[in-house]
This record gives C-alpha cells, structure tokens and sequence, in this order.
C-alpha cells in the first residue's frame, strides 16, 4: 500500500479555471517525488490541496484513509506542508518551536474535526494560540528533553543554538526557511510537503538540508518536493512529474 496516493485531485480558481490538470500519483514509504514546471503553472496550489489547506476534489489517502476518516487536525500533522516562504507568529525563534510542538499536542488530544485555516508549522490562528496556552499549562510538551534534539537539526542546517533566541521576524528568507524546517521535523511527519524550501539557499546550505532530507526518507519518511531545479530532483527525487 502506498504511503501517500492522490486520485484525480482537481482546484477550481474564482475565474472558473482549473489550477493544474487532474493529478493522480501514489508515495512510497522512502520515496521523494517530485513536481517540476514552469512559475504560475499550479505547483504549490497542488501541495496545498494535497494538504487538504484549499477546497478541491478527488481523493487523497494517507496508509489508504482519508483525511474525514483520520481526522482532518492529526492528517494535517502527518501530510505536512511547509511553505516556500514560512510565516512566524511574534516572539523568538523557540517560542515557535515551543508552540508548533504545543500545536501537535493540543490537535493529538482534540476531537476536532472541522478544517482549520493554519499549518502545523507554525501559522496558527488566534484560536490555535489559545490551544497553545492550554496545553502548555498542562504540561504535555518535554520541550527540555526536545531542545537538544532542536539545536542538532540547526546545525544539521547550518545554524547556530544562539539563533533561538533571536526574535523570529528578524530571520533572513534563508534561515527562515531552515528554521521552518527544523519546526517540521520536530514533528517527524510521515510526510513532508515541500514548497521550495532551498530557493533561497546557497549551494552550501542546500547541500545541508538536501542531507537531511535524505535522512527522513531513510528512516522511513517520504516527501513531494517542488523544485526549478531539475539536477536537484535528479539527485533526490525517486520519480518525478511535470505539473501544467
């Protein structure tokens, strides 16, 4: 059984025109695939609708069940989407880390099953915020035993620990998208929506990150990549696909 598999996933804009064409593909456990094509061609639309974040139809499955049969909180956390251009709630680079771990722990333990408006990666609503705080107050998220576990991923993408006390708005493109990442993996989803998330990197730094999604894949992980770059997809991706 496939890890991931997408049938005739369709969006319909305002304008009444369809986003991409219908998309049909499946993710193996380990597999990375990715989505090559032109800019405007739909791509990150298609990872949001896989990510159940904009209306579409068609069918996605995770481990063959749905998001309604899942539940739509604890889908989002497996299938997770993290955003070519991540966005911060204020406070320091650890307060989002903080929160995106007490995001996960408040969803795990909701009956919730309404479609919310955020991402697990940290761009909650006021009403998650206040999730925030309750599960916080009681206590269910060990960031003490995660906090070594987080200052391991920023250097496993070329960031300093000091960086976690830095405010979050003040984060380059660059280390915004690193830190993104390393909130993403602090959830260890079992699979990675990836908009772009070297674009604004220098070959070093890509090379780091491109190291550690490989190592999510080894361990069992898998992920959709969006990329321009086709050596990129070359050297990761198991399959590729052209999105138009």
């Amino acid at each position: 059984m496939a890890r991931l598999s997408v049938r005739n996933l369709e969006v319909v804009l305002p304008t009444n025109r369809a986003a991409f064409s219908a998309q049909s593909f499946e993710l193996g456990v380990g597999e990375i695939l990715g989505l090559l094509g032109p800019s405007g061609c739909g791509k990150s639309t298609l990872l949001r609708a896989v990510a159940g974040l904009i209306p579409s139809t068609g069918d996605v499955r995770l481990d063959g069940r749905t998001a309604d049969e899942i539940g739509w909180p604890r889908f989002r956390r497996h299938v997770l989407y993290v955003h070519q251009r991540p966005l911060f709630l204020p406070g320091t680079v650890e307060d989002g880390l903080l929160r995106v771990l007490s995001y996960r722990s408040a969803r795990e333990v909701s009956s919730a099953s309404t479609m919310e408006t955020g991402t697990a990666t940290g761009m909650a609503t006021e009403t998650e915020a206040g999730d925030v705080r309750l599960t916080r107050a009681r206590g269910s998220v060990p960031w003490p035993d995660t906090r070594p576990r987080a200052i391991e991923l920023l250097a496993q993408v070329g960031l300093d620990a000091s960086i976690l006390s830095r405010p979050a708005d003040s984060l380059s493109v660059g280390e915004g998208q690193r830190a993104a990442l390393v909130r993403a993996f602090l959830i260890a989803p079992p699979v990675l929506l990836l908009d772009e998330p070297t674009s604004a990197l220098d070959v070093g730094h890509r090379d780091r990150v491109e190291a550690l999604l490989n190592d999510h894949v080894r361990h069992g992980g898998a992920a959709v990549l969006v990329t321009h770059d086709a050596a990129q997809a070359e050297r990761l991706c198991a399959s590729v696909r052209s999105v138009v």
